[in-house]
């Protein structure tokens, strides 16, 4: 409540929590208390302090009650990790020193998530590496510890390449897909140009040592595979084979998606040879990888063969992928589409482009810009009917072009906005019509539509059950619900899931060592379904395997859901989590992108 307010109500706010710590608080409270008061940002050095050495007693259990257990200890670790974010942001010079060794007695724990946690935070501070920790870490049993250890000399430190080259080399040489990764991440942004190439096409090619579910691991290493590599020959060779396999393999498509567009820009003319069979292939994903490369090879002719293509994805990329080389003809006739997304880049891609008799040396459309207004309005007009909130970012993408390209004379087709039910719509019509001289009008919103509040039985019903999301290669997971933590994101993924909402869709959006997400009916980031869910950010952390609700701001949850594949606690109290997997991680982190649900079905556990 006061994170963001001024520095005197960030002041009573930690001194009373920090108060409330030196009472005989017990193991849940003291977790409480030490989560909330390590995200306040500290109203100046001496309370930073004091904070600092709050955390690190509780990492060293000083005042803890005798029952203090792990989760005590892991909830101590959590908070170090927030408050090192929080404070380097705005102290440089804070002794971090006592809070430091605290952490370190703790890479020992015997719960795996409080040593991953410990090593995140640990990683989070400044200065040269610390040999004999990060040996601790990379020789640890669990993955993600050992992943924090090769993110750390994978980072932003002063340490020179050939002191954290061993590290990164044991990282590229580990059993676990997601510590290769980090490794991978870390090779190619620090290793020398003669040695930056040579491992990450050794990871490409992969070994029967070595899984690699879901080609995780080699799509990784194929993007960094660009001109800062010395060996270009043996990349454009790595790189063509990869791109042929649409041919020899036309259902594995994953690693010539990644292929293609680096190597439009290493070999222009060998991905031009190999663009029109990815330009006719049924699958829309590979389509838009046609489009990324034709836009790197600005291949106009394929440009607008795809800007007109049957999915809104295809036609989305293209038009960016043109650039602001699009004709206006083109992006107008976008409009005509229903698809949120394609609404929106299009609206966008259309800033400054319409010619304005008014303005000197204004560009010059060859579409009159009445009919470019027009086009606008028709498209709002049907992005508005009927209201829904997922529609939102369209909506406000068509106004706010509506504001540049049209003018007073349109102010009674704008006026209806002003009590539309959204209120970010009521509120952007209003000022559009501000700017344009018409003063007399204010914003006056409904409501927007609501999805049903969950009953108490219906909450309690759901702690005995459980979904298992079987996807369409045969693999699945089973997710458990908090019904209790986020009781209308639960309650709404489940009754989904019975309806059968999300049988058929796919997870459109992978992104290695972080989440895989899914269940738009549009395979984007901004096809929803209907209506927002709030935030509910409770004490659950986004540990490896928690299930979140995607968002595009506050209280904007859209039917839409992620996995955590490793932990990502810097989401922690900005999106939802309300549910976790107890099987199956590994079958979500070999999801790749574009593979399809099958079905979730509810079960009783």
């Amino acid at each position: 409540a006061v994170r963001g307010g001024d520095a005197e109500s960030r002041r009573a706010a930690t001194d009373a929590l920090l108060s409330a710590l030196d009472e005989d608080a017990s193991p849940v409270a003291r977790a409480g208390l030490l989560r909330s008061v390590a995200r306040i940002p500290p109203a100046d050095v001496g309370q930073a302090d004091r904070v600092a050495d709050a955390l690190a007693g509780a990492l060293a259990d000083e005042g803890a009650a005798p029952s203090a257990s792990d989760a005590t200890r892991l909830a101590a670790a959590r908070a170090a990790y927030a408050h090192l974010r929080t404070t380097l942001r705005t102290f440089e010079g804070l002794d971090r020193s006592r809070l430091v060794s605290a952490l370190d007695a703790r890479l020992d724990a015997d719960d795996p998530a409080v040593r991953r946690t410990v090593a995140l935070a640990r990683r989070t501070v400044p200065g040269p590496l610390d040999a004999a920790v990060l040996a601790r870490l990379i020789d640890d049993a669990d993955p993600g510890v050992r992943r924090e250890g090769v993110a750390w000399a994978a980072g932003p430190t002063d340490d020179p390449f050939d002191t954290v080259a061993p590290t990164l080399e044991a990282g590229l040489g580990d059993p676990a897909p997601e510590v290769r990764i980090a490794a991978i991440q870390g090779w190619s942004s620090r290793a020398p140009l003669g040695r930056r190439c040579g491992p990450l096409l050794s990871a490409v090619q992969g070994s029967d040592a070595l899984p690699d579910p879901g080609h995780a691991v080699a799509l990784a290493a194929i993007g960094p595979l660009d001109e800062r590599c010395s060996d270009g020959e043996a990349v454009n060779a790595a790189l063509t084979a990869i791109v042929s396999e649409l041919s020899s393999a036309p259902g594995e498509w994953h690693r010539p998606v990644r292929a293609l567009p680096v190597l439009a820009q290493l070999a222009p003319e060998a991905a031009t040879g190999a663009l029109p069979e990815f330009v006719a292939h049924p699958n829309p994903f590979v389509r838009s990888a046609a489009a990324t490369a034709a836009g790197i090879l600005e291949a106009e002719a394929t440009l607008r063969q795809l800007a007109f293509d049957d999915d809104a994805n295809v036609r989305e990329t293209a038009v960016v992928a043109w650039g602001e080389a699009a004709p206006i003809e083109v992006l107008v006739d976008q409009l005509d589409r229903p698809e949120p997304h394609l609404l929106r880049s299009t609206a966008a891609r259309l800033a400054g482009r319409i010619d304005d008799p008014g303005v000197a040396g204004a560009p010059v459309s060859a579409i009159p810009r009445a009919a470019v207004a027009g086009a606008l309005f028709e498209a709002l007009t049907r992005a508005s009917t009927p209201v829904e909130a997922t529609m939102r970012d369209a909506r406000v993408a068509l106004l706010t072009r509506l504001g540049e390209v049209a003018s007073i004379d349109e102010a009674d087709r704008l006026a209806p906005y002003l009590t539309d039910p959204d209120p970010r719509i009521a509120e952007l019509a209003a000022s559009i019509l501000h700017g344009w001289g018409v003063n007399d009008v204010e914003a006056r919103p409904g409501r927007l539509p609501e999805l049903p509040l969950p009953s108490f039985g219906e909450l309690a019903a759901l702690e005995d059950s459980a979904a298992v999301v079987t996807m369409a290669n045969g693999s699945s997971f089973m997710v458990v619900p908090l019904p209790f933590e986020a009781p209308t994101n639960a309650a709404r993924f489940f009754r989904m899931a019975r309806e059968g909402v999300f049988d058929g869709l796919t997870w459109h959006r992978v992104v290695p060592n972080f989440v895989i997400q899914g269940g738009s009916p549009g395979a984007d980031e901004y096809a929803g379904h209907g209506a927002y869910t709030r935030d509910e950010i409770g004490l659950v952390g986004h540990f490896a395997g928690t299930i979140g609700i995607s968002t595009r701001g506050r209280d904007t949850g859209d039917g839409q859901v992620f996995v955590n594949l490793v932990d990502n606690l810097r989401l922690d109290h900005d999106y939802t989590v309300f549910g976790y997997l107890i099987e199956g991680l590994d079958a979500a982190g070999a999801v790749r992108p574009g593979e399809r649900i099958e079905r979730i079905r509810i079960v009783a556990r």
